[in-house]
């Protein structure tokens, strides 16, 4: 269960660039005679996540100190808002947040995450 919460100054990923995709919880066996075995991997699906937002230098400072120090360098697990559905999900990073330069003061985020529900 995750105890961290995404910060409410860094606002919910834009719509734009946002993309979700689950990865398989099936398992398949193929056999030489027969029909293919089919069985259930795990429980929980796992859904990759590719995201972005827009923020300014401050916001930057907040999302680095929100994943290396709250997070653990992205360890630990929290709860933010999916733009597709509204609700929380419970979300790790895969990989850090990775920024590039849209002005001198502002960035656009590339967000890589699983989410886990």
């Amino acid at each position: 269960m995750a105890a961290h919460s995404w910060p409410d100054e860094l606002g919910c990923p834009l719509l734009d660039g946002y993309s979700e995709q689950q990865n398989p919880v099936t398992i398949r066996s193929e056999y030489d005679v027969g029909p293919a075995k089919v069985r259930r991997r795990y429980t929980t699906p796992v859904t990759l996540v590719s995201a972005k937002i827009a923020v300014n230098r401050a916001q930057a400072d907040e999302l680095l100190r929100f994943f290396n120090v709250r997070l653990m360098g992205g360890v630990e697990r929290f709860k933010m808002q999916s733009p597709l559905d509204l609700k929380d999900h419970e979300f790790r990073f895969v990989n850090p947040p990775a920024f590039s330069a849209l002005s001198a003061t502002h960035f656009s985020v590339t967000l890589d995450l699983e989410r886990i529900d």
